[in-house]
């Protein structure tokens, strides 16, 4: 197929693949693209999408910003070629287009030309990529390449377990204590028959493998192996084993307690007393004595086993006795399930979740002995494995990747990623913690999870009488600044069923709320400070009022830190330092007047501060707080970091600023975070900077208000897309975890704005301008 058309950023008499800027693009030619995907088109469905070049911009300016990874610089124009409409990057060197209403990317990290299926299929996802659970991203961050395709996988603690059926090795034992560089350490040569170990097996390597303890299970062909990890570097095969025409080479074997569960196709599930590892025995097997079972794949849950055969069948066996185990029920999965393809299973709470090579199937397991069918999901590739973390399912593809779906209604299961982007082929995954680990036909695959939203899990609410915009919690008891309504007192003994016990007049409008001990330190929007006595909160009693601080307008940008006896309050024009050594005589030692502070954060001897308005950062010496000066200064926005920075918090050696307006050098517009090495004060450095994708922020379009620490988690309050959750327990590279939706209904008058977050225990306690929201946290 010969392409040729005209760009105004194109040299005359130049094809478009031959690009102007050639030293920054590789001469890689779209026209190759897009013959190949003119051959793919024939094998896929066509679906006619109304207004597709609008929905086709959609997509790629989603795409773009949410996995600016993968596809960079952004902002490109899109242009047509043939029946194709296309969008290429120059320095990720990718494509991405559609045609006749599929979508398609191209590139090196795609190994090649990924089709991703449908328009339609993505559109939600583009249109709706600011509400809330659909900033979901998958990033591919460690490959691990082996001389063969991984047959098996687990995981356990720092290392990950591979089996091949072929090539030199059998067994790689992989430390993936640093996802991003896994390492392997300790192998298993492959057994060739005839060799001390290989008699009477048919394969040349390990079909499955199941870790328990110091010691690995693998089926071989016809042989359960028995091998000695205790020094993962030095695996060993032991002495014994158990061997017979007993496996067939699909077998995955499945430990519980101390048996193993082979399924075994049409032999049933075979079930071994492994108490002795050298000297396993065949205790039971089950079979179904009407039909050929056929058993393909089996989850172990207390004391049932879930089966599943290629023919459309679910069995459940009672396993309480494995010695006496029986099938006690089954459902008929109909056209569920194709004959031939093998499925696999997962189990959470009362359901069963089915993956064949194109659907996800549920089952309502409640009564083990009646299995009912609940649904179909079909999905946009060849489903071969699935694992459950939280509310969602993710899902292995052959052909697409890796799709998650969201569980937390099992009635009505929902794509939040239809696949990921840096995912093409992938057997087998497993979930742990952040991370998942996926076999693809290179080796290893680990992905970050970054931004799984978690559902609303709201325990308890009360609606104040004013605009509760902060609060602060201290034992039994929450403090929210509400407005006009002046301070709030509220009973949280049981989160569940919040009740006011008493307000407090503080005049004005009440902004901030600090608690230290037995003192609430509350300010208005005039920057008066108010110092309460809530040693009973039932009966809090005003001990000390602090007026006419500041010259300035009334403020809503107002915040206040107390360390060591001072309160440090900015208002947007300036740092007022006051002693309350004695509570009920507080005096203003100090005024800085250098920006426009609206953000400050105390760390032991200094002060860091953030002007909203030419993004400055400053550092503030306060070791004699009535002689605080400026000691360090960055200004981010002339060196083009971020503008309009609107949060601060410190750990250790860093300083993480939000903003609502960055200025990356990556030229990526969006809200994100920057991070800045405050190691000398005097010259704090930009370190780098992060995307506010997903969980990182609540949301990708919104400000962050305030930010909540507890321990290696830093909480953001975001308005009405909730509350973001960060790891922050490797301070130099903060970690996604997710977002918290306060509320399931986000629009109309009843929609609820996390202005402020704290922690306490499982909870989150929001204050959401409605009143306090308390989440329990994931």
């Amino acid at each position: 197929m010969n392409i040729s058309i005209k760009l105004g950023d194109l040299n005359s008499g130049e094809s478009f693949f031959q690009i102007k800027n050639k030293q920054a693009r590789k001469k890689i030619s779209i026209t190759l693209m897009l013959s190949i995907a003119a051959s793919l088109s024939f094998f896929l469905p066509t679906i006619v999408v109304s207004n597709e070049l609008s929905e086709s911009e959609a997509i790629f300016n989603w795409v773009e910003k949410d996995y600016f990874q993968y596809f960079s610089p952004a902002g490109k124009e899109s242009f047509h070629a043939s029946d194709y409409f296309v969008r290429y990057y120059n320095e990720s060197d990718t494509y991405i287009g559609t045609k006749d209403g599929q979508l398609y990317v191209y590139g090196a990290v795609f190994d090649g030309l990924l089709p991703l299926g449908s328009i339609s299929q993505w559109l939600p996802l583009a249109t709706e990529s600011t509400s809330i659970g659909k900033e979901n991203t998958i990033d591919l961050i460690g490959i691990l390449k082996t001389e063969n395709i991984p047959n098996d996988m687990q995981i356990v603690g720092n290392y990950a377990y591979l089996t091949f059926d072929s090539g030199s090795k059998a067994l790689l034992v992989v430390d993936i204590s640093t996802p991003a560089s896994p390492t392997i350490i300790g192998s298993v040569s492959s057994i060739v028959s005839g060799n001390a170990f290989g008699g009477g097996t048919s394969s040349s390597g390990f079909d499955s493998i199941q870790v328990e303890g110091d010691v690995a299970y693998v089926t071989a062909g016809n042989t359960l192996y028995t091998i000695d990890i205790s020094t993962p570097s030095l695996p060993t095969i032991k002495d014994k084993r158990f061997s017979g025409n007993t496996f067939n080479y699909d077998s995955r074997v499945l430990r519980s307690g101390k048996y193993v569960y082979v399924p075994d196709g049409r032999d049933g599930v075979k079930i071994i007393d492994i108490s002795i590892p050298e000297a396993p025995i065949l205790v039971n097997t089950l079979v179904n004595t009407v039909n050929e079972f056929d058993a393909s794949a089996i989850f172990i849950k207390d004391s049932y086993a879930y089966i599943v055969n290629p023919y459309g069948e679910l069995q459940i066996a009672d396993i309480s006795s494995p010695e006496f185990a029986s099938i006690i029920g089954s459902a008929d999965l109909g056209a569920a399930l194709s004959p031939g393809r093998l499925p696999t299973i997962s189990v959470k709470g009362n359901y069963a979740y089915v993956t064949n090579e194109v659907s996800l199937n549920t089952f309502d397991i409640s009564s083990p002995s009646s299995p009912i069918y609940v649904n179909t999901n079909f999905g946009l590739g060849t489903f071969v494995d699935i694992n459950i973390a939280g509310n969602y399912a993710y899902v292995a593809s052959n052909s697409t990747g890796i799709q998650v779906l969201n569980i937390s209604d099992p009635n009505s299961p929902k794509v939040v990623i239809p696949n990921a982007l840096s995912a093409r082929y992938t057997s087998s995954i497993e979930i742990v913690n952040n991370y998942a680990y996926a076999m693809s036909k290179k080796g290893l695959d680990i992905y970050r999870l970054n931004t799984l939203t978690m559902e609303p899990a709201n325990v308890g609410f009360i609606n104040t009488p004013g605009n509760a915009v902060d609060i602060a919690v201290s034992g039994n008891y929450a403090y929210v600044a509400d407005g006009r309504e002046g301070l709030q007192i509220i009973d949280i003994t049981t989160p569940s069923n919040p009740i006011i016990k008493n307000t407090v007049n503080t005049l004005g409008i009440a902004t901030v709320v600090k608690v230290i001990g037995n003192y609430a330190y509350v300010v208005n929007d005039a920057s008066d400070l108010h110092i309460i006595n809530i040693s009973q909160p039932e009966s809090p009693i005003i001990v000390a009022e602090l007026g006419s601080l500041s010259n300035s307008e009334r403020s809503s940008s107002i915040d206040i830190t107390v360390a060591d006896n001072y309160v440090y309050l900015v208002n947007s024009n300036e740092m007022i330092i006051i002693d309350v050594g004695i509570i009920t005589a507080p005096v203003v030692v100090r005024t800085l007047s250098d920006s426009d502070y609206i953000k400050v954060s105390i760390v032991e001897n200094y002060a860091y501060a953030i002007d909203y308005s030419e993004s400055i950062l400053d550092i503030i010496d306060i070791s004699i707080p009535g002689s605080a000066e400026v000691v360090g200064r960055l200004k981010m926005e002339r060196e083009h970091i971020l503008s309009r920075a609107s949060e601060i918090f410190v750990k250790e050696n860093y300083a993480y600023i939000t903003a609502s307006l960055p200025m990356s050098k990556e030229e990526n517009a969006g809200y994100g975070m920057a991070v800045i090495d405050i190691r000398s004060a005097s010259h704090p450095i930009f370190f780098k900077y992060i995307r506010g994708v997903g969980g990182l922020l609540p949301a990708v379009n919104m400000d962050v208000e305030n930010i909540h620490i507890d321990g290696d988690y830093a909480y953001t309050a975001g308005g009405f897309r909730g509350i973001g959750i960060l790891d922050i327990s490797t301070p130099e590279s903060p970690l996604n975890v997710g977002t918290v939706a306060i509320t399931e209904n986000l629009g109309g008058s009843d929609r609820e704005n996390a202005h402020d977050v704290t922690i306490q225990g499982e909870y989150a306690y929001v204050a959401s301008g409605r009143g306090v929201r308390v989440v329990a946290l994931p």
